[in-house]
């Protein structure tokens, strides 16, 4: 790893290095030495190539030199970029948990609950990391990580890293907090990181130095080993807030866009260093390496998305376009500018092939090296926390974008005849708005249902649930259970219809039927006896470190389509022990409490369920939902165990 927890001096460690190869190609003059020296073939031999993926932080196309930018200090990426391929039509997200899970995944976020963000990714969940640690890698993250909702039980070790450095959450660079929730501000300066999963320890230097110190001492120890190896190297800058280091900001003028300019430069420089120990230590022509960009940039000190309309946070061109650069260890295609679409998504099945790994069914991408390549995956985008929300779809063939929003006007963009976005069109084109926004409420409704395997424990519907952990059970962010209750006869005993240890319970009497979700206790009436009744349970638990005062949560309980008890709060109940528990149906862990009765297979959905905008615009109320008491759902259960719902 090179590193150990304690105070590290990172511009010590920088100026060492500058005393070697770096020092001397700008001796020889970098242009005419170090390119040379980069373009060297040089293989160590390994059968499988490695992989460096280097991720950057609301770097938007126009921050690219390569790309056409004038004033944008990156002439290590433009060279990068003259020896592999650009890609001049990526996407990516407009947020950074999102497009952080949908390039782990290979899948829509939405599939795991982010819009944009959740707790994190359920234990099992297939990444890169954990193809590539099955294929014989080791696997190394460094620098940020915000996948879910940051907290250590999601970290990259849960993830398929082997070893990580670096930061959950931006917001605790600044330090841990006494209470969890209360967090200092982002900084680049002597920020606290962790080693694996340790508590956060200060560091002397920049951020983007440190982070590269330990990406090249990485490099420098993979050298002498014998199994092929994975690097995730997760940069920060340019996020907010603008700090580059002194030796850069020296350079240009003391204002927003003199101190983005230089971060942008310190952070070429920092890719560029990675580059060369790549190239130093023998690595390089058995290495490949992807460089992209989370999301587009925030266009608030320089135009970072230009010419494309929109920025981060929006679901426009700008927002969610950016630069992705790919150099393959033959070289194939150097120089080469494809304009395809691409997305985030074609990153792992890429990697995977290269690897001569199998690409998982669940990825939704193509390796980028198929010839021909075939068509894009619909790609589609979602903000929702089911008070706001908004959307966007880009048609197959990447002609039409359909974006709408709460506080937006629905938005048409012909991106043939404007390709930067900026024009809206939706009134010489109604049907094209309508039926791209049919599609992207069919996409909704198929991501939101939760995959669980269903094991069956009696013929009236008991069942043992178990699989996506984070999304199945109330807790943070949205959640939803469905399910059709018949009772055959009701006694003053508490009978189980819903048991997760440590996380809620649903029980009927004769006299009662009684909801407790993390601490809040719901009583209602009985449910009748003799016929079926669907029983959906909605909840949303928000809780931001960031704003706390933003907290919130609701927990809204329906018979027959009609609410029947809701509890809102400002201070949500949101435990992270016991996700892992199985969830019971009609009957408790231990068998116990047993319901007399027949329940459907539930209908489980990581999102709360309430009234929709006007016109059924998302169709996510609970009228909505599919039938839970027709003759096929109330039915005895008689498949084996080992069902997926």
């Amino acid at each position: 790893m090179g590193f150990s927890p304690g105070t590290v001096d990172s511009s010590s460690r920088f100026r060492a290095g500058l005393r070697g190869i770096a020092l001397v190609c700008a001796l020889l003059t970098m242009l005419a030495a170090c390119s040379q020296k980069t373009d060297e073939p040089v293989t160590n031999g390994k059968t499988k190539p490695n992989v460096l993926l280097i991720v950057l932080d609301d770097f938007g196309v126009n921050d690219l030199g390569a790309a056409g930018a004038v004033d944008s200090p990156t002439p290590n990426l433009a060279r990068f970029a003259a020896q592999g391929v650009h890609y001049t039509r990526h996407y990516a997200d407009a947020s950074c948990s999102v497009a952080r899970a949908a390039l782990l995944t290979g899948q829509y976020p939405a599939r795991f609950g982010f819009r944009p963000t959740h707790l994190g990714l359920s234990p099992g969940t297939t990444t890169i990391a954990t193809v590539l640690r099955d294929a014989g890698y080791s696997t190394q993250h460094i620098g940020k990580w915000h996948v879910g909702n940051a907290t250590p039980e999601q970290s990259p070790l849960h993830a398929g890293f082997d070893q990580w450095f670096g930061f959950l959450l931006q917001h605790e660079l600044d330090g841990a907090t006494t209470d969890g929730i209360n967090f200092g501000a982002p900084t680049y300066r002597d920020p606290h990181l962790r080693l694996n999963d340790l508590p956060p320890t200060k560091y002397k230097g920049h951020l983007t130095d440190i982070i590269t110190d330990s990406a090249v001492t990485y490099l420098n120890d993979q050298r002498a080993t014998g199994s092929p190896w994975f690097l995730n190297l997760w940069y920060f800058a340019p996020h907010s807030p603008i700090q580059p280091a002194p030796r850069f900001a020296r350079k240009y003028e003391n204002n927003g866009k003199g101190k983005y300019q230089a971060l942008i430069e310190q952070l070429d420089d920092s890719v560029g260093r990675v580059l060369r120990a790549l190239q130093d230590t023998g690595q390089a022509a058995n290495t490949l390496v992807i460089i992209l960009s989370d999301n587009g940039g925030t266009a608030r000190f320089a135009d970072s998305n230009a010419p494309y309309h929109g920025r981060k946070t929006e679901f426009f061109e700008g927002g969610v376009r950016t630069p992705l650069l790919i150099r393959w260890p033959d070289r194939a295609h150097a120089g080469a500018t494809i304009n395809d679409i691409v997305s985030l998504y074609d990153v792992l099945p890429t990697i995977a092939r290269a690897a001569g790994a199998a690409i998982p069914e669940s990825a939704i991408g193509r390796d980028l090296r198929s010839e021909p390549l075939p068509p894009s995956p619909q790609l589609l985008w979602e903000y929702s926390d089911s008070r706001t929300f908004k959307i966007s779809v880009l048609s197959v063939d990447g002609r039409w974008r359909y974006t709408q929003g709460l506080w937006l006007t629905p938005t048409l963009n012909d991106l043939e005849a404007d390709p930067t976005g900026a024009t809206n069109v939706i009134a010489d084109h109604p049907e094209v708005a309508t039926s791209l926004l049919e599609q992207l409420r069919q996409w909704r409704l198929a991501q939101r249902k939760v995959p669980l395997d269903y094991q069956v424990l009696g013929e009236s519907g008991a069942a043992r649930l178990t699989g996506s952990d984070y999304l199945r059970s109330p807790g943070y962010r949205g959640f939803t259970l469905a399910l059709g209750v018949t009772p055959e006869r009701q006694t003053a005993q508490m009978q189980t219809l819903v048991y997760q240890q440590d996380r809620w319970g649903v029980y009927s009497s004769a006299d009662n039927l009684v909801v407790g979700v993390l601490g809040e206790l719901m009583i209602l009436p009985p449910l009748p006896s003799g016929r079926c009744s669907e029983l959906v349970i909605t909840t949303h638990h928000a809780l931001s470190p960031i704003q706390p005062a933003t907290n919130w949560s609701s927990v809204e309980i329906y018979v027959n389509g009609q609410l029947q008890q809701s509890r809102h709060s400002n201070a949500p109940a949101i435990m992270l022990q016991g996700y892992e528990h199985p969830t019971f149906l009609g009957q408790d862990a231990t068998a116990a409490g047993v319901f007399t009765g027949t329940l459907s297979r539930p209908l489980v959905l990581s999102e709360r369920l309430t009234d929709d905008p006007p016109g059924g615009l998302l169709r996510n109320a609970v009228a909505d939902l599919p039938s839970l008491c027709g003759p096929a759902v109330q039915a005895r259960q008689t498949a084996g165990a080992g069902n997926v719902l």
